[in-house]
């Protein structure tokens, strides 16, 4: 969570996540992030998807589409955001 702090990273997607089976966590220090994951059937390859705690309001909707694609979707400014991670 320190990369995506010094980065100043708001949404962010990891690939090759070993998490079991589905699901979401909060975590981080002093700014907190969201995350999403979903592991493939073969227990690698799975997706995370990482949001930071001021925008996680303004997320509508997190699909899991595949074993290796997800897709947040964020209102921002009045305007809807579809983010594909592949």
């Amino acid at each position: 969570m320190d990369l995506f702090k010094r980065r100043k990273v708001d949404i962010g997607f990891l690939q090759e996540v070993r998490y079991r089976g589905q699901g979401t966590r909060v975590c981080g220090g002093e700014e907190k992030y969201k995350f999403w994951w979903r592991e493939s059937v073969e227990g690698r390859n799975g997706v995370r998807i990482i949001v930071k705690e001021c925008i996680v309001e303004e997320v509508i909707e997190v699909k899991r589409l595949d074993e290796k694609m997800m897709k947040i979707v964020v209102v921002c400014r009045r305007k809807i955001l579809h983010v594909f991670s592949v």
